[in-house]
């Protein structure tokens, strides 16, 4: 086999690979050894049936299997031999087949680019760090209130009032037409939350249970439903109830109700508090990483290999739609085409994927590796997170595709740690 590499750029290369023509007559010879054990031709005996007899009912067949054979093991052979990487599959074309001669075909790879970072330790980065307040743990004991108010039904005879939930059906019309999407029925709609729109809401004020009336919108030009973006909307709405929120009083009850073992507000007021300066120090951890993945990028100038860029988008992209299915948010009812999406992401997707490339040339460099501690830190971390007991985190333990994805993920964290300690911090 011989092969040679043409430089498309920096991260695409071209393989020729030419297979010797006995290589190819051999695999020929092979493939209709094989099918002649097998097929069934009637007038001849299993496998006795002449060579030109198979090669006019299966020619074709024999040649697309052995060809695709020859393709499949040369392939690792020419990439190893011409010492390459790649990131994704290869593009075969410009296939050429002729019997009794070479088999010739290009492969068109994406390889890793050749990362040059220097000056990455003693970076200066800033610590950002607020001290959590009295006031911020009130407002944090509010929210939970909040969160745990319930809606009854109003008793005394009077219109929706900001902060009611009207219990509505609605549909939306544009230019007097239905528009998919825009229609619910007995939708909760908190007013004055703007989980809406604004306008609507304002407009449900005054109205009355089982009111009936016509609500004119203006979407703005960002609304999440492309189809109703920037348009002006008629709503035809009746009012079936009224709610009115009712939210605990913050108090020793509230706080068992709670349960979690809080024995007391104070246990909760505690618990909050502890909460809270946990998030702070995880938000300024995160912080200082993004500063360092910011400062990484500004010092190196690489070619970013469109597969890992639609790959890093692939990932933004599932991740959306499942935070959307867990809120019970079909995609198709936002409005939002894949293609927005992908346009959404691509800049974010971009800056992973080049500081995925630069750290993992850092750790390479600094010789950092995942050890075993780490993995039990890090999976200790996962069992904490989710709550989970000694049986349920076994099993999750016993999950190998898990297990053998925990070091791509540490391994980014723990470069990042490294440089951290490395830098000035201000």
């Amino acid at each position: 086999m011989r092969c040679r590499v043409e430089d498309i750029s920096a991260v695409r290369k071209k393989i020729y690979v030419e297979i010797p023509q006995e290589v190819v007559a051999e695999e020929i010879e092979n493939a209709y050894r094989a099918l002649n054990k097998k097929v069934r031709i009637k007038g001849f005996r299993p496998g006795k049936v002449p060579r030109e007899i198979l090669e006019r009912y299966y020619r074709q067949n024999v040649e697309v299997d052995a060809l695709d054979k020859l393709l499949n093991d040369s392939y690792p052979k020419a990439v190893q031999e011409a010492g390459l990487s790649p990131v994704a599959r290869p593009v075969i074309g410009e296939e050429e087949f002729k019997p009794g001669e070479d088999l010739k075909y290009t492969a068109t790879v994406e390889v890793k680019p050749l990362v040059e970072v220097k000056d990455y330790l003693e970076m200066e980065i800033e610590k950002k760090e607020a001290p959590v307040t009295g006031q911020d743990v009130e407002k944090k004991l509010d929210e939970i209130r909040q969160m745990n108010a319930h809606f009854k039904s109003i008793d005394e005879d009077r219109p929706i009032r900001e902060g009611d939930v009207a219990v509505i059906d609605y549909k939306g019309f544009l230019d007097g037409n239905p528009v998919e999407g825009s229609n619910g029925q007995s939708y909760h709609l908190e007013v004055g939350s703007r989980l809406f729109n604004p306008d609507f809401e304002r407009q449900l004020i005054g109205l009355s249970k089982n009111a009936e009336t016509e609500i004119k919108v203006t979407f703005s030009e960002d609304f999440a439903n492309k189809t109703m973006a920037g348009k002006a909307m008629d709503f035809q709405v009746a009012v079936n109830d009224i709610k009115e929120k009712v939210v605990p009083v913050l108090d020793d009850a509230f706080a068992v109700d709670l349960g979690a073992d809080f024995k007391n507000l104070e246990d909760l007021r505690n618990k909050v508090k502890e909460t809270l300066v946990e998030a702070r120090k995880k938000q300024s951890e995160a912080d200082m990483r993004s500063q360092v993945i910011d400062l990484l990028i500004a010092k190196c100038d690489f070619e970013l290999p469109e597969s890992l860029l639609e790959e890093e988008i692939d990932a933004m992209v599932d991740e959306s739609r499942r935070k959307l299915a867990r809120m019970g948010i079909p995609v198709e009812s936002t409005g939002i085409s894949d293609k927005d999406l992908r346009d959404k992401f691509r800049e974010e997707a971009g800056k992973r994927a080049r500081g995925s490339l630069i750290l993992e040339e850092i750790a390479r460099r600094e010789n950092l590796k995942v050890e075993e501690k780490d993995i039990d830190e890090e999976f200790a971390k996962v069992v904490r997170t989710l709550n989970m007991k000694p049986e349920e985190a076994n099993h999750l333990r016993a999950n190998p595709s898990l297990m053998q994805s925990l070091p791509d993920y540490i391994l980014p964290q723990k470069t990042l740690d490294y440089l951290i300690e490395h830098a000035k911090i201000k």
